[in-house]
Protein backbone atom coordinates (compact mmCIF):
# COMPACT_ATOMS: atom_id res chain seq x y z
CA UNK A 1 0.00 0.00 0.00
CA UNK A 2 1.20 3.50 -1.10
CA UNK A 3 2.27 5.59 2.23
CA UNK A 4 -0.36 8.43 1.02
CA UNK A 5 -3.12 5.97 1.15
CA UNK A 6 -5.26 5.56 3.80
CA UNK A 7 -6.14 2.34 5.24
CA UNK A 8 -9.87 1.81 6.84
CA UNK A 9 -10.03 -1.08 9.66
CA UNK A 10 -12.41 -2.59 10.96
CA UNK A 11 -12.54 -2.71 15.02
CA UNK A 12 -14.49 -5.53 16.31
CA UNK A 13 -15.62 -5.17 19.89
CA UNK A 14 -16.66 -8.56 21.60
CA UNK A 15 -18.07 -9.34 25.41
CA UNK A 16 -19.86 -12.23 26.98
CA UNK A 17 -21.70 -13.25 29.75
CA UNK A 18 -21.59 -16.83 31.33
CA UNK A 19 -24.84 -17.37 33.00
CA UNK A 20 -24.06 -19.89 36.02
CA UNK A 21 -27.91 -20.44 36.50
CA UNK A 22 -30.55 -19.45 34.03
CA UNK A 23 -33.90 -21.21 34.86
CA UNK A 24 -37.46 -21.46 35.78
CA UNK A 25 -40.04 -19.72 34.44
CA UNK A 26 -43.59 -17.54 34.44
CA UNK A 27 -46.62 -16.98 33.39
CA UNK A 28 -46.91 -14.31 30.47
CA UNK A 29 -46.75 -13.97 26.46
CA UNK A 30 -45.87 -17.20 24.63
CA UNK A 31 -47.25 -19.62 21.69
CA UNK A 32 -46.70 -22.98 23.22
CA UNK A 33 -47.96 -25.15 21.16
CA UNK A 34 -48.25 -23.01 18.00
CA UNK A 35 -48.17 -23.33 15.01
CA UNK A 36 -47.45 -20.06 13.58
CA UNK A 37 -44.60 -19.76 11.87
CA UNK A 38 -44.77 -15.65 10.16
CA UNK A 39 -43.13 -12.88 11.36
CA UNK A 40 -39.96 -14.52 11.44
CA UNK A 41 -37.92 -11.44 9.88
CA UNK A 42 -40.01 -9.14 12.14
CA UNK A 43 -38.82 -5.56 12.72
CA UNK A 44 -36.19 -4.00 15.34
CA UNK A 45 -38.16 -2.94 18.86
CA UNK A 46 -38.82 -5.31 21.62
CA UNK A 47 -40.82 -5.23 24.83
CA UNK A 48 -42.55 -6.49 27.86
CA UNK A 49 -41.62 -7.48 31.31
CA UNK A 50 -38.75 -8.95 32.31
CA UNK A 51 -40.63 -12.48 32.83
CA UNK A 52 -40.49 -12.07 36.74
CA UNK A 53 -43.69 -10.98 37.34
CA UNK A 54 -46.18 -9.40 35.20
CA UNK A 55 -47.27 -11.03 30.92
CA UNK A 56 -45.16 -9.24 29.06
CA UNK A 57 -46.78 -6.10 26.60
CA UNK A 58 -44.70 -5.75 23.66
CA UNK A 59 -44.13 -2.32 22.40
CA UNK A 60 -41.96 -0.64 19.93
CA UNK A 61 -37.85 0.50 20.84
CA UNK A 62 -37.37 3.78 19.94
CA UNK A 63 -34.82 4.68 16.80
CA UNK A 64 -32.41 6.21 19.17
CA UNK A 65 -31.53 6.68 23.12
CA UNK A 66 -30.27 9.77 25.08
CA UNK A 67 -27.02 10.20 25.60
CA UNK A 68 -25.66 9.30 29.15
CA UNK A 69 -22.37 11.19 30.60
CA UNK A 70 -19.66 9.46 29.40
CA UNK A 71 -17.43 11.28 32.57
CA UNK A 72 -18.61 8.42 35.01
CA UNK A 73 -18.40 4.94 34.55
CA UNK A 74 -22.57 3.18 34.20
CA UNK A 75 -22.85 0.42 36.16
CA UNK A 76 -23.85 -2.64 34.12
CA UNK A 77 -23.88 -5.40 36.04
CA UNK A 78 -24.04 -9.10 34.18
CA UNK A 79 -27.76 -10.47 34.73
CA UNK A 80 -30.37 -12.20 33.26
CA UNK A 81 -34.56 -13.06 33.48
CA UNK A 82 -36.33 -15.81 34.16
CA UNK A 83 -37.80 -16.84 31.14
CA UNK A 84 -41.72 -16.59 30.52
CA UNK A 85 -43.83 -19.64 29.90
CA UNK A 86 -40.76 -21.97 29.62
CA UNK A 87 -39.10 -20.19 27.21
CA UNK A 88 -35.62 -18.64 27.55
CA UNK A 89 -32.13 -17.91 26.69
CA UNK A 90 -29.92 -21.35 26.44
CA UNK A 91 -26.76 -21.58 25.99
CA UNK A 92 -25.34 -25.41 25.69
CA UNK A 93 -21.85 -24.06 26.86
CA UNK A 94 -23.48 -21.56 29.11
CA UNK A 95 -22.08 -18.78 27.22
CA UNK A 96 -23.63 -15.81 25.25
CA UNK A 97 -21.60 -13.22 23.63
CA UNK A 98 -22.19 -10.43 21.36
CA UNK A 99 -19.56 -8.52 18.78
CA UNK A 100 -19.79 -4.83 17.07
CA UNK A 101 -17.66 -4.10 14.29
CA UNK A 102 -17.12 -0.71 15.20
CA UNK A 103 -17.41 1.73 18.53
CA UNK A 104 -17.85 4.81 16.21
CA UNK A 105 -20.92 6.93 17.54
CA UNK A 106 -24.02 7.13 15.21
CA UNK A 107 -21.82 5.30 12.63
CA UNK A 108 -23.57 2.01 10.75
CA UNK A 109 -22.76 -1.09 12.88
CA UNK A 110 -22.06 -4.85 11.69
CA UNK A 111 -23.35 -6.82 14.92
CA UNK A 112 -22.87 -10.54 16.15
CA UNK A 113 -24.98 -12.24 18.76
CA UNK A 114 -23.93 -15.68 19.87
CA UNK A 115 -27.42 -17.46 21.38
CA UNK A 116 -29.50 -20.14 22.01
CA UNK A 117 -32.70 -21.26 23.40
CA UNK A 118 -34.30 -23.35 25.22
CA UNK A 119 -38.44 -24.54 26.07
CA UNK A 120 -39.03 -26.09 29.19
CA UNK A 121 -42.54 -27.59 29.91
CA UNK A 122 -43.92 -25.76 32.91
CA UNK A 123 -47.61 -25.44 31.31
CA UNK A 124 -47.71 -29.44 30.65
CA UNK A 125 -48.50 -29.23 27.05
CA UNK A 126 -48.86 -32.41 24.68
CA UNK A 127 -45.50 -33.26 23.54
CA UNK A 128 -46.34 -32.59 20.20
CA UNK A 129 -46.06 -28.74 21.32
CA UNK A 130 -43.60 -26.01 20.08
CA UNK A 131 -42.72 -22.70 20.33
CA UNK A 132 -43.84 -19.86 18.13
CA UNK A 133 -40.88 -18.36 15.77
CA UNK A 134 -38.71 -16.68 17.86
CA UNK A 135 -35.58 -13.99 17.13
CA UNK A 136 -33.38 -11.95 19.14
CA UNK A 137 -33.11 -8.18 19.83
CA UNK A 138 -29.55 -6.14 21.45
CA UNK A 139 -30.39 -3.21 22.56
CA UNK A 140 -28.03 -0.21 24.13
CA UNK A 141 -29.75 1.52 26.87
CA UNK A 142 -28.41 4.34 29.31
CA UNK A 143 -29.04 2.66 32.47
CA UNK A 144 -28.70 -1.15 33.64
CA UNK A 145 -31.64 -3.54 33.33
CA UNK A 146 -32.74 -4.95 35.79
CA UNK A 147 -36.34 -6.23 34.85
CA UNK A 148 -39.93 -4.00 33.79
CA UNK A 149 -42.39 -3.71 31.99
CA UNK A 150 -39.83 -1.96 28.79
CA UNK A 151 -36.49 -2.27 27.23
CA UNK A 152 -35.95 0.86 25.59
CA UNK A 153 -33.06 2.16 23.90
CA UNK A 154 -31.58 1.94 20.47
CA UNK A 155 -31.60 -1.50 18.91
CA UNK A 156 -28.00 -2.66 17.66
CA UNK A 157 -29.60 -5.60 15.86
CA UNK A 158 -32.24 -7.83 15.40
CA UNK A 159 -31.07 -11.34 15.19
CA UNK A 160 -32.80 -14.33 13.05
CA UNK A 161 -32.04 -17.84 14.19
CA UNK A 162 -31.38 -21.04 12.19
CA UNK A 163 -32.01 -23.71 15.29
CA UNK A 164 -31.07 -27.21 14.21
CA UNK A 165 -31.05 -30.17 15.71
CA UNK A 166 -33.37 -32.96 18.07
CA UNK A 167 -34.63 -29.79 20.05
CA UNK A 168 -35.65 -27.75 16.52
CA UNK A 169 -39.21 -27.73 15.49
CA UNK A 170 -37.78 -25.32 12.26
CA UNK A 171 -35.42 -22.84 11.52
CA UNK A 172 -36.94 -20.22 13.73
CA UNK A 173 -38.94 -22.64 16.82
CA UNK A 174 -38.01 -24.84 19.28
CA UNK A 175 -39.99 -28.18 20.48
CA UNK A 176 -41.84 -27.99 23.98
CA UNK A 177 -38.55 -29.79 26.09
CA UNK A 178 -36.18 -28.91 23.76
CA UNK A 179 -33.39 -26.68 22.99
CA UNK A 180 -31.18 -25.35 19.98
CA UNK A 181 -28.74 -27.85 20.70
CA UNK A 182 -25.92 -26.10 18.90
CA UNK A 183 -24.70 -21.94 19.29
CA UNK A 184 -27.04 -20.28 17.30
CA UNK A 185 -24.41 -16.66 15.74
CA UNK A 186 -26.79 -14.32 13.62
CA UNK A 187 -25.82 -11.03 12.25
CA UNK A 188 -27.40 -7.85 11.86
CA UNK A 189 -26.91 -4.06 10.74
CA UNK A 190 -28.26 -1.19 12.39
CA UNK A 191 -26.81 2.18 13.55
CA UNK A 192 -24.84 3.06 16.72
CA UNK A 193 -25.99 5.27 19.42
CA UNK A 194 -24.87 8.56 20.17
CA UNK A 195 -21.47 9.03 22.33
CA UNK A 196 -21.75 7.75 25.72
CA UNK A 197 -22.24 4.82 27.90
CA UNK A 198 -24.45 2.13 27.29
CA UNK A 199 -25.23 -1.03 28.94
CA UNK A 200 -25.73 -3.72 26.13
CA UNK A 201 -29.05 -6.15 26.68
CA UNK A 202 -30.40 -8.79 24.41
CA UNK A 203 -33.81 -9.75 24.61
CA UNK A 204 -35.48 -13.20 23.55
CA UNK A 205 -38.76 -12.69 21.66
CA UNK A 206 -41.38 -14.45 20.54
CA UNK A 207 -44.58 -14.11 17.76
CA UNK A 208 -47.33 -14.65 19.33
CA UNK A 209 -49.86 -11.41 18.11
CA UNK A 210 -52.61 -12.79 20.27
CA UNK A 211 -50.57 -12.49 23.52
CA UNK A 212 -49.60 -8.92 22.98
CA UNK A 213 -50.01 -6.00 21.48
CA UNK A 214 -46.78 -5.05 19.75
CA UNK A 215 -47.13 -4.18 15.89
CA UNK A 216 -45.13 -6.89 14.75
CA UNK A 217 -46.79 -9.11 17.05
CA UNK A 218 -43.61 -10.15 18.62
CA UNK A 219 -43.77 -10.96 22.60
CA UNK A 220 -40.65 -10.06 25.18
CA UNK A 221 -40.11 -13.26 26.96
CA UNK A 222 -36.62 -12.96 27.78
CA UNK A 223 -33.35 -11.04 28.59
CA UNK A 224 -29.53 -10.89 29.07
CA UNK A 225 -27.46 -8.05 30.37
CA UNK A 226 -23.87 -8.48 29.24
CA UNK A 227 -21.08 -7.14 31.81
CA UNK A 228 -19.45 -3.86 31.75
CA UNK A 229 -20.74 -0.57 29.86
CA UNK A 230 -19.99 -0.23 25.92
CA UNK A 231 -18.51 3.00 25.26
CA UNK A 232 -19.55 5.01 21.98
CA UNK A 233 -17.70 7.70 20.88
Amino acid sequence: MNKNETQTRRVRITKSFFATAIVGAVAGCGGGGSSDTSGSSGGPGAAGSSGGASSPAAASAPDSASSPTPTTSLACPAGNGQGTNGLQFYSPTGQFSYSLSTPAASAQDYATLTWGVKFNNVNNLAPTAYSGSLRATLFAVSSSFTGGNVIQGQVLGVFNPNFTGSGAQSANQIKVGGYSTTTVISSSVEINPPAGQYCIVAALDEYSPSSCSSSDGYCFVDWIQFPGPEIFK
